[in-house]
């Protein structure tokens, strides 16, 4: 199928000059090859400007992205935090109460290894699973409902303790934790309660114990988003039911702790799918989509620079060969090479001047969305961007209208 339309296309490409020249006289035929073809292929390569502007847009933006990331704070400790999943075998997932047995015994035996800190339960990893809920949440059973979307976990006790995550106000979970019990972060806090303490007030019921500090959940691009973290639980069945996961803090280095981890578990099940791995190498899930957009967009991005640059210098070819009899005449006249070096940049600047206008102003727009994936340091809106962009773009005019530039200064009166 993309064979035959790729032929098709081909086709009709080839066959257009022949069938515009074949409606009428020669003369009528040649002036419309000579005037509107031209006006044609400046109006494609003016698109062409801006398609590459879009796209080169997009590119430096997931560019800039990336290597900001690297200097962002998720909101916890990222150098001293790992994580444990195990899956278990379906035999071993049946009941609640067996499995809940087992990861007890599988958490003593983490604790007990030395350089350990510290171990807690948790339904999402941070920076690698995402629950968001959306919905109206009723403010100290008066019957007053606010709409919130928020980050959702379950945690166990001292998981914020294992992640170096501060407790601003209140406490959080216990080994004796009634269901009921809720920490919010102070995002949420203040959303939802505005500027008074939240502690001993409900949320559709469920009362708030603790205040934390924001932090990174799913993204780093995550600014200000409210959380919420209820008791943990545990459930059986298929999807997340079927694996654990814990949150482990090391006092050293925690990539000295993933081997000794991995036994203690496999001693205990065998049979289990484990993976242990320290929170900085873990944030390959957050760093993701910068990096496939980059280098996706990038690639395409230069892919249409390089398309915009063999367009510019087309047009300006045909153009030159097009006016070598005027160019000879204005240098019989007196002209001299800086007059005809402008006249033959004047169109490239018409070109990329009309491909930039269009392009910038379609891609503020078209940007817009991706503003989820960036961190906080590069906005969508930032001129930075746009200037990078737009002078990539008359490089790449500037290098293209060199030959037929030079073409026309070598021009015989």
């Amino acid at each position: 199928m993309n064979r035959l339309f790729a032929a098709g296309c081909a086709l009709a490409v080839g066959l257009l000059p022949a069938l515009r020249i074949s409606r009428g006289e020669l003369g009528v035929a040649m002036k419309t090859s000579l005037g509107g073809r031209l006006t044609l292929r400046r109006t494609l390569v003016a698109a062409q400007v801006a398609v590459s502007i879009v796209v080169l847009t997009a590119a430096v933006l997931f560019a800039r992205n990336l290597a900001a990331s690297a200097g962002v704070q998720p909101g916890f400790d990222l150098d001293h935090t790992m994580y444990v999943k195990v899956r278990l075998t379906p035999d071993r997932n049946r009941n609640v109460a067996n499995k809940a047995a087992l990861a007890d015994r599988m958490q003593r035996e983490m604790e007990s290894l030395p350089g350990v800190g510290a171990v807690a339960l948790t339904r999402m990893i941070p920076l690698n699973d995402d629950a968001t809920h959306g919905m109206s949440l009723q403010r100290d059973g008066s019957g007053e409902k606010l709409f919130m979307r928020y980050h959702f976990n379950r945690v166990g006790p001292g998981y914020f303790a294992a992640m170096g995550v501060p407790v601003a106000a209140g406490r959080e979970f216990n080994a004796n934790e009634t269901a009921n019990s809720i920490v919010i972060n102070e995002s949420f806090a203040r959303q939802f309660f505005g500027e008074g303490s939240p502690l001993g007030r409900t949320v559709d019921k469920l009362v708030v114990i603790g205040v934390v500090r924001d932090s990174k959940y799913a993204y780093l691009s995550d600014h200000m988003r409210p959380a919420m973290f209820r008791p943990y639980q545990f459930e059986t069945g298929e999807g997340r039911g079927t694996a654990i996961q814990w949150m482990v803090r090391s006092q050293g280095e925690p990539a000295a702790l993933v081997n000794a981890l991995r036994a203690r578990i496999a001693a205990i099940d065998d049979a289990a799918a484990i993976e242990v791995r320290p929170m900085r190498g873990a944030m390959g899930m957050a760093m993701l989509p910068s990096q496939l957009g980059g280098a996706l967009l990038g690639a395409m991005g230069a892919l249409g620079l390089t398309l915009t640059g063999i367009g510019v210098y087309g047009v300006l070819a045909f153009s030159v060969a097009r006016r070598i009899r005027e160019i000879g005449l204005r240098v019989a006249l007196g002209a001299g090479p800086a007059s005809v070096m402008r006249l033959v940049l004047r169109e490239c600047a018409v070109l990329i001047g009309i491909g930039l206008a269009v392009g910038l102003l379609i891609a503020v727009f078209v940007t817009r969305p991706l503003a989820t994936f960036l961190v906080p340091d590069v906005s969508t809106t930032d001129p930075v961007t746009y200037a990078a962009v737009a002078l990539l773009l008359l490089c790449a005019g500037v290098m293209a209208s060199v030959i037929p530039a030079r073409r026309a200064l070598r021009v015989d009166p």
